[in-house]
């Protein structure tokens, strides 16, 4: 049995949520992203200007997103979203 201590699970009435596709991952904002997926922005202490960012699952299951601070709110957005796919599975679009 899963646990539902997962944020996202709560969001969708203790279920799963739906399968995120490429579309929903670039055009929702990314505030209704991080809620509806339960998962957490946080600030990173990494100071190495290489450090784009990084996603954690934690034990729970709930994931939290390492960013770091004060990069352009557009690079952070892309960046989130790239690790936000790549966490969920979601499937590259190749044309």
């Amino acid at each position: 049995m899963k646990s539902t201590s997962n944020p996202a699970h709560a969001v969708h009435g203790g279920a799963e949520p739906p399968p995120l596709s490429p579309a929903r991952l670039m055009t929702a904002s990314l505030p209704e992203l991080l809620a509806e997926l339960g998962v957490v922005l946080a600030a990173s202490g990494v100071d190495d200007p290489r450090f784009s960012g990084a996603a954690v699952r934690l034990s729970d299951g709930s994931v939290v997103l390492s960013m770091p601070p004060g990069r352009d709110p557009v690079v952070t957005d892309l960046l989130a979203r790239a690790l936000i796919g790549q966490e969920f599975g979601v499937p590259e679009v190749r044309g």
